[in-house]
């Protein structure tokens, strides 16, 4: 009667090892999925990143270089302005002395 316990505490005591073992490589499994999830989330946070920097970068170029040409511009436009008053200046002081 003993060793008939014996075989069933070892049998059970086996059943027991190996379902544990199952459910250990079950779950080690969900977390290689879950660590390869979040992985993958990870990657495609880090390329939306790195899109939106290129967007802003290419976004600030454009003001640099919008900015760029109206102050050109403007420039243009001031010394346009300014030697119309010179001659026009010259001009009165010509016909002051005539």
């Amino acid at each position: 009667a003993q060793e008939i316990l014996t075989n069933q505490l070892q049998n059970q005591n086996k059943q027991f090892q190996e379902l544990l073992h199952h459910k250990m490589v079950e779950h080690e499994k969900e977390l290689e999925d879950l660590n390869e999830k979040n992985s993958k989330s990870l990657d495609e946070e880090q390329n939306q990143s790195h899109k939106r920097e290129q967007d802003l970068k290419n976004e600030l170029e454009f003001l640099k270089s919008s900015f760029h040409s109206y102050k050109i511009n403007l420039d243009k436009e001031n010394v346009e302005k300014n030697q119309i008053k010179i001659n026009e200046g010259l001009e009165e002081t010509a016909k002051i002395h005539e």
